[in-house]
């Protein structure tokens, strides 16, 4: 007679890979029915016709999909630890070309600020490529995604090979005491896309070892101050 209590019966939790691989089948399951829904939808303007007024219910259909496919993105990155690797990485291109896009999008124009102790027109470190991208790309994402508006960024880069970054943030709307501001913007904030993107770019700076605080600069303004150890390529 077997024993019921034998490990052979114990329940299996998945380690982090398993559960990692577990979710991206389900994303990739999600992903191909809102890309079916998205052609439906395709297919059904064109019967609609050019005069049709039902044209607007469509365009808000593939706006929800388009959301939806967005969110589903930052949730799988926000689960998948992220391999590191080091090689030279030139920061200043890559943030004005975020920069540009972000501005592009949004009709706004963003200061952005170099103050290096060196003449670095590229501002070139050996550190993750795909990660310190990553955490550019999210603090745009999360202003976005806040109804913000980016005002001004500053990069600097002192002697300890410590890069800081600045971010002024305008049209902030979320009330909060100083010391508690990173705990209630994840636990609280609305909209929770704002939320994840958040989450997300917390965690690529602690995957860089890095450092973030966010302060109050006027009652509708914030600032992010981000600090990460980055050493200068050779």
């Amino acid at each position: 007679m077997k024993n019921k209590n034998s490990k052979s019966n114990a329940i299996h939790e998945l380690n982090h890979p398993e559960f990692e691989k577990l979710v991206g089948d389900v994303v990739h399951k999600m992903k191909n029915n809102l890309g079916g829904l998205s052609g439906f939808a395709t297919l059904l303007e064109r019967d609609l016709g050019e005069d049709s007024q039902h044209l607007g219910l469509i365009e808000q259909i593939q706006s929800s999909v388009m959301r939806l496919d967005r969110l589903i993105v930052d949730l799988m990155v926000f689960i998948r630890k992220p391999g590191i690797s080091k090689e030279n990485v030139h920061l200043r291109p890559m943030i004005n070309n975020l920069i540009a896009s972000y501005e592009g999008r949004n009709q706004l124009k963003c200061e952005v600020e170099y103050d290096s102790i060196e003449n670095d027109d590229k501002l070139a470190f050996y550190t993750d490529a795909f990660i310190i991208e990553r955490v550019f790309i999210y603090i745009v994402r999360f202003i976005e995604q806040a109804g913000a508006i980016l005002r001004k960024m500053i990069i600097m880069h002192d002697v300890k090979n410590i890069m800081h970054v600045n971010v002024l943030i305008d049209q902030f709307d979320f009330e909060s005491d100083e010391k508690d501001t990173i705990i209630n913007i994840q636990s609280e904030y609305e909209p929770v896309e704002a939320r994840l993107a958040f989450a997300i770019l917390l965690k690529f700076i602690s995957t860089l070892n890095g450092y973030i605080e966010v302060s109050h600069e006027t009652a509708d303004s914030i600032i992010l101050k981000i600090e990460i150890s980055l050493r200068k390529m050779q």
